[in-house]
């Protein structure tokens, strides 16, 4: 199985948690592929593409919720009454899960048991039936925060190091300058000795 999150829960334990559903549906799930990202709704959904049987060849999409699951928005929102919404975030991630594995199975939502709304109000009537998911690791990644940068101790920072170079080049200029300082003097004063050069011309 593969899986592409890009959603701050762990991925590990995103896909322990697909996993153990595929074990009551399909046979393997080597050549799963599944993608886990946000949405802008408030409350878990997904798809899938119908096909790849009981050898696990298809792609899962589930889409997750930024907030905590919206159960007032959803009864205002739908007619059809939505009791899944009352299940804990994990078992609703499991059931949403197993419901693509369903249409990975080429099953459509009349063919699944009593109907769509009825899996679900089954499910939201006996918890206790998706309660093995609830011994399950969902955790967070850990986020890493930058330490804030103080931009005058930078730039401060900044003004010794362009200093230090400077002094190291001037330096490194006053001795070349003294090295050939001491060239020019011998050769003056060997010139002057052979009558080449002048004493008023020197430097």
């Amino acid at each position: 199985m593969k899986v592409i999150n890009k959603t701050n829960w762990q991925t590990s334990d995103l896909k322990k948690i697909f996993i153990k559903c595929c074990k009551t549906k399909l046979d393997s799930w080597k050549y799963l592929k599944v993608e886990v990202t946000y949405s802008a709704s408030r409350w878990i959904h997904g798809k899938a593409n119908f096909g790849g049987g009981f050898h696990g060849r298809g792609n899962v999409k589930i889409f997750l919720p930024r907030n905590p699951i919206d159960k007032k928005y959803i009864d205002g929102r739908y007619i059809e009454p939505r009791p899944y919404a009352y299940l804990n975030f994990k078992q609703v991630l499991a059931w949403v899960f197993i419901h693509e594995l369903f249409h990975v199975l080429n099953k459509h939502h009349r063919e699944m048991t009593n109907g769509y709304y009825a899996h679900w109000r089954f499910y939201a009537a006996n918890p206790e039936k998706m309660s093995w998911v609830n011994d399950l690791l969902l955790r967070k990644k850990e986020v890493k925060e930058k330490p804030k940068v103080d931009l005058q101790t930078k730039r401060y920072e900044h003004v010794l190091a362009a200093l230090k170079i400077k002094k190291t080049q001037l330096k490194r200029l006053q001795n070349q300058i003294k090295k050939w300082t001491q060239k020019r003097k011998y050769y003056e004063s060997v010139l002057m000795a052979n009558g080449k050069i002048k004493k008023e011309n020197a430097k």
